[in-house]
């Protein structure tokens, strides 16, 4: 079970938050992070992306001991607090908005044992994933709506009927061609790139099948 509460302080109050995207602190009492349900927590932030044909793990991660978790910690991005204890009579899992810094999100696991959070934690894994890769996807959303290419911006609009895309503003070269285009950030230290274009289709279902026969 996931539930959702939030803090009743104003955005414009908190401090900014730090850390990288997709990188998450877990705070946990030591014995736990040694422990089973440590092991099982690590597993699912170390899980393969949905889509990438390589590798890869979903997030990175940091630990703190419970004792520990204060000053500068409190204002990482993402936070997974582990509460382990007998008083708890099942596990749950809550999620809270901006509780220290913004934009931030905190996930707090609650179980009665070690054996109760791994089986709760494997159980829950994708919810787990897609709440933290919900959270850093919405961020990065509402981020580019306030501070975007403009330049890119005006040319998607102007080159696809009015559509509105926003990208990073270091991406300003441009170019332009039918039902195509293409923008990049110029300079080799930093290479990102931007592609669209337009693709007709027909009356056929689209899927992936369509596309790789086409």
């Amino acid at each position: 079970m996931l539930v959702f509460t939030s803090c009743s302080n104003s955005n414009l109050l908190l401090s900014p938050s730090s850390g990288r995207p997709y990188e998450v602190l877990v705070v946990a009492d030591q014995a736990c992070w040694d422990s089973i349900a440590g092991r099982s927590l690590i597993k699912v932030l170390r899980s393969d992306p949905v889509g990438l044909p390589l590798h890869e793990s979903s997030f990175h991660f940091m630990y703190s001991p419970s004792q520990h978790f204060d000053g500068e910690l409190k204002y990482v991005r993402s936070i997974i607090m582990v509460k382990i204890d007998s008083k708890y009579s099942k596990s749950q899992m809550k999620m809270q908005h901006n509780p220290f810094a913004s934009p931030q999100c905190m996930l707090t696991i609650e179980s009665p044992d070690q054996n109760d959070f791994s089986s709760f934690v494997e159980a829950q894994s994708k919810q787990i994933i897609s709440t933290l890769s919900d959270f850093e996807m919405n961020s990065k959303i509402a981020a580019l709506q306030k501070e975007h290419s403009g330049i890119v911006a005006n040319a998607v609009s102007s080159s696809f009927g009015g559509c509105e895309v926003f990208v990073p503003r270091e991406l300003h070269d441009v170019k332009v061609g039918k039902d195509f285009l293409w923008a990049s950030t110029g300079t080799p230290a930093v290479n990102q790139n931007f592609v669209m274009y337009s693709y007709p289709i027909d009356a056929h279902s689209v899927d992936s099948s369509y596309f790789i026969a086409k």
